[in-house]
């Protein structure tokens, strides 16, 4: 029976296990690659989740120390326990960094295959990208990407989608390390919502500065997936609390959805597919009227480059997912069944994992059996070209 419900979430976590940099850089990098440090302070719980940098798990980078939120690994602890820190990497849940302990979890709750977004790096390398040292900054890219191919993935062939990092600061370099994990099997690029956000160029560069990435990424057939929080800066009021904070972190999914339409990118990179991950589905069709709204009264004298409705990449170019989306879920027909993947999120606090037939099966009840299946793991298949293991594989 959990066979043949499965799901294939095209959203999970993993917290990098501590030997991920320092047992894979060259020796001359060690002391500044990233390394998970403690203290023997216990962490100040806060408003904004965790406690001050140097108290508790944290993650030290080229000097810099980032702190660890629980609300990042929530499973296995009891909600009140969300907003602390956790005070030592050996309190985290083994299903956190465990690969083993996820693969079980796995199992039991009928996720036949995950895609996994890092915790360090930033849902879109943002750290790694961000950081000055652009040759330290490569070395740890790519050392995460064999992480995830020599470690994570190889421990259940078929159980979990290669998703890789790139590079921003150069796309010939981008480029070099999507081929080289094309050859291993990548199926896709976990990419930034909005890089001009970041600091580099934007979609809408003169000089076509992502065309050389975006034109491996359709060749290789990798998907571009975009996490709500990876362009890492959200247009809160600077005295906004960390509920308004968090409540606006899925606003920059809507703002790049219509930058990749109106840019012209899908026109010059028809095959180029973009997933937008943890944004939810609800507000898409609005979005899309919108667009199309504006397309068909401004196109003919705004020297666009769109030759189509916007609302015609959906599905073709544009898919959406959900963890926990009744009014989304609701539309599906709407909105084309074929456009619609499912999210466990787990280790989050938002994962619905152990729960997740209960969740999903009262979010897709009024769809027939087929489209159900789709939703569930068929559009997963086909976008990211693969196929999973049976549950238990090894």
């Amino acid at each position: 029976m959990a066979e043949e419900w499965g799901v294939v979430s095209v959203d999970d976590h993993l917290i990098e296990p501590p030997d991920t940099w320092t047992s894979r850089v060259p020796a001359r990098y060690l002391d500044r690659c990233p390394k998970v440090i403690e203290r023997d302070v216990p962490p100040v719980e806060t408003s904004v989740g965790f406690g001050p940098a140097g108290q508790g798990f944290a993650w030290e980078f080229d000097g810099r120390v980032m702190p660890f939120s629980g609300l990042a690994c929530s499973v296995g602890h009891d909600p009140e326990e969300w907003r602390r820190s956790i005070p030592t990497f050996a309190d985290l849940y083994p299903g956190c960094h465990d690969v083993e302990v996820r693969l079980r979890d796995m199992d039991e709750a009928g996720v036949l295959a995950s895609l996994n977004f890092p915790t360090m790096p930033g849902f879109g390398g943002t750290y790694l990208n961000n950081n000055q040292d652009r040759d330290l900054s490569l070395v740890c890219i790519r050392a995460f990407n064999d992480f995830v191919f020599d470690e994570w993935c190889a421990a259940a062939p078929g159980r979990f989608i290669p998703g890789i990092i790139v590079p921003y600061w150069d796309p010939a370099l981008a480029v070099a390390e999507i081929e080289r994990n094309a050859a291993r099997g990548a199926r896709a690029i976990i990419f930034t919502e909005r890089p001009h956000v970041q600091g580099f160029p934007s979609l809408y560069d003169p000089a076509r500065y992502w065309d050389p990435v975006f034109a491996a990424a359709e060749h290789h057939e990798l998907v571009l997936c975009c996490h709500i929080g990876s362009s890492s800066q959200i247009d809160s009021p600077p005295e906004a609390d960390y509920m308004t904070h968090m409540a606006e972190t899925w606003l920059n999914a809507p703002y790049s959805l219509t930058e990749y339409a109106l840019s012209g990118t899908f026109e010059r990179f028809p095959g180029l597919g973009v997933v937008y991950s943890e944004a939810s589905i609800g507000w898409m069709p609005f979005v899309f009227q919108t667009l199309d709204r504006y397309w068909n009264q401004r196109a003919p004298y705004s020297g666009t480059e769109v030759r189509r409705p916007p609302s015609e990449y959906f599905g073709r170019n544009i898919f959406g997912c959900f963890i926990e989306d009744h009014v989304g879920a609701d539309q599906i027909e709407q909105l084309g069944v074929e456009a619609i993947m499912v999210e466990v999120d787990y280790p989050h606090a938002d994962t619905i994992w152990p729960d997740v037939r209960k969740v999903i099966d009262e979010q897709l009840g009024h769809l027939d059996a087929a489209d159900q299946r789709r939703v569930r793991r068929g559009n997963a298949e086909r976008v990211f070209r693969f196929q999973p293991s049976p549950l238990g594989t090894r």
